[in-house]
């Protein structure tokens, strides 16, 4: 199970650090604090987290609000995917890697395997539910 860069890069406006088509992700998460084995991280809310923590915890790249500034601390070849809605970015994803990768947005176990069993408008519904009350995109 998984994905690689190449199956999703040419989405994204633009990119920083390494393009390696390669390179595999097994997880996206929302989340810094949760293990992401081979991760994406999204950053889509709020309390998302610090990408540092993100890398920490398995992240191998990034999909990041275009225009937002990335942490200086940020390694120069990590992969960075921008977008000018994370939403969108979140909604291709889903709509062309569902079955590929495990897909955390909700703390919940639980929430996250009903979450998955939704058709992609549903899903997209219930993660702009999610945002609006744990607050939007807040990127560190």
């Amino acid at each position: 199970m998984g994905f690689i860069y190449k199956e999703v890069v040419d989405f994204f406006q633009h990119t920083k650090g390494i393009k390696d088509p390669g390179l595999e992700f097994q997880t996206v998460s929302a989340f810094a604090h949760i293990h992401q084995n081979k991760g994406l991280f999204v950053p889509v809310y709020k309390d998302s987290g610090e990408l540092m923590k993100a890398i920490e915890n398995g992240a191998l790249a990034a999909v990041w609000k275009e225009g937002e500034s990335i942490p200086s601390y940020t390694p120069n070849d990590f992969p960075i995917l921008y977008s000018n809605d994370l939403l969108k970015g979140i909604e291709y994803m889903i709509t062309n890697l569902q079955e590929k990768a495990d897909w955390i947005f909700f703390e919940a176990r639980k929430l996250n395997d009903i979450w998955m069993k939704k058709d992609v408008s549903e899903m997209i519904v219930a993660l702009q539910q999610e945002i609006d009350v744990r607050g939007k995109e807040g990127t560190k």
